[in-house]
């Protein structure tokens, strides 16, 4: 049977744990015995404006084709940061059309692809922020595009607020109440989703782990090592998204207890494609592979972002959490309360001691915990799928109003 798992598009999210968390969905799915695929939609309709949301899109789908003709580098300065940006996503959203079985729902003006729903015997919503609607167009995060009289399971697994408090309108809300409560089952990333889901929604949440650590870290280690790319190891590793005044000094003060300079996976961004091709090395991104066998190769990792945290967790490497509250905290607190390690995390700015970096980790009790969760979130989603039937090719399995 086909599942259809709808996330952020992993071919055009130029974003490490974006990308993982859809591969790791997809194989988890596939090892309990169905086909999974993973939608390569990107809509924006919940946008308020429609016509910028419409701009936006003709603008991000003329990227490549500018970014590949000779126009590129006397292109005004505004469309810069955007043909940078595909340049550099390019090497890292290869990955998704390399190793993810990918599916077309919607086209580009937002419609759905015709006969693109009826092969799908289920679907699944998340993971990732997509109930947050700085981010995404959320109706469709909770397949309004399915009608209430579907009867194929629908179910969201390790779906993310992002915030504790979410941004949505009295309107939005009654709308989103009334999507949600259609879903089978509704899982959620943070532990706070569960009283989001509860206090919005109306609906009984369940907290699972994010996808990412469904997958054994022996996967992760065979991807490692297939990087052609591969960094040095046994270094202090940064992977720090947002480079403030604070997190810096955060990070200069692990490098100078260490008394080695820390190693960036990100380098700084050109600020135009000029700037890029004058040196390519410079700027490169990492792959995906590259970017998995740098955390788990590293002595200790600094960084902001949450997946970051999560693969130090997957490696047992030694690390310390930068809280990126711009990003959302709540994934933070989360990721880190279910595995005892909330003193991994600091605010930005702070400056660390010896003693600090050398706090040992658990790690016996937390790969245990994580063997624990990682057995509770299979069985549900195994659970959510075991009541799918084969749908056949006229779209049978759903079934209209009587």
């Amino acid at each position: 049977m086909d599942v259809l798992i709808r996330t952020f598009a992993p071919n055009a999210n130029a974003n490490y744990g974006g990308i993982l968390q859809a591969w790791a969905m997809q194989r988890a799915i596939t090892e309990l015995g169905f086909n999974a695929y993973v939608d390569a939609s990107r809509l924006e309709r919940d946008q308020p404006n429609r016509f910028r949301g419409w701009v936006r899109s003709v603008r991000r789908a003329a990227a490549p084709a500018i970014a590949r003709s000779g126009f590129a580098q006397v292109a005004p300065g505004r469309f810069q940061p955007r043909l940078v940006a595909y340049e550099l996503g390019r090497g890292i959203t290869s990955f998704a059309e390399r190793r993810i079985p990918l599916v077309p729902l919607f086209d580009r003006r937002g419609r759905l692809v015709p006969g693109a729903v009826k092969r799908f015997g289920a679907f699944v919503v998340g993971s990732d922020q997509v109930w947050r609607p700085e981010y995404s167009d959320v109706r469709s995060f909770l397949l309004d595009f399915l009608p209430p009289w579907d009867t194929r399971p629908k179910f969201s697994y390790a779906a993310s607020y992002g915030v504790d408090a979410p941004n949505y309108s009295t309107e939005e809300i009654s709308d989103y109440r009334r999507l949600a409560q259609r879903l089978a089952g509704v899982s959620v990333r943070e532990i706070s989703g569960v009283s989001v889901a509860g206090s919005l929604w109306g609906v009984e949440a369940i907290q699972h782990i994010d996808p990412t650590m469904l997958i054994d870290r022996r996967e992760y280690a065979r991807l490692a090592q297939e990087a052609i790319d591969p960094p040095p190891s046994r270094r202090v590793v940064s992977y720090v998204l947002d480079r403030t005044r604070s997190s810096v000094a955060t990070e200069k003060s692990v490098a100078g207890e260490f008394r080695e300079p820390c190693l960036q996976i990100m380098p700084e961004v050109p600020s135009s494609i000029k700037q890029l091709r004058e040196s390519p090395d410079l700027y490169r991104w990492p792959s995906v592979e590259a970017w998995v066998a740098a955390i788990h190769g590293a002595r200790f990792l600094v960084t902001d972002s949450f997946h970051g945290a999560v693969f130090a967790i997957l490696g047992n490497v030694p690390f310390i959490a930068i809280c990126n509250r711009e990003r959302g905290a709540t994934r933070f607190e989360s990721l880190l309360s279910t595995f005892g390690l909330m003193d991994r995390m600091v605010e930005p700015g702070t400056v660390l001691t010896g003693e600090d970096l050398a706090a040992p980790i658990d790690w016996d009790r937390v790969n245990a915990r994580l063997a624990d969760e990682r057995a509770r979130s299979l069985g549900y989603l195994r659970s959510m799928l075991g009541s799918a039937v084969e749908p056949s090719g006229d779209g049978a399995a759903v079934m209209a109003p009587a």
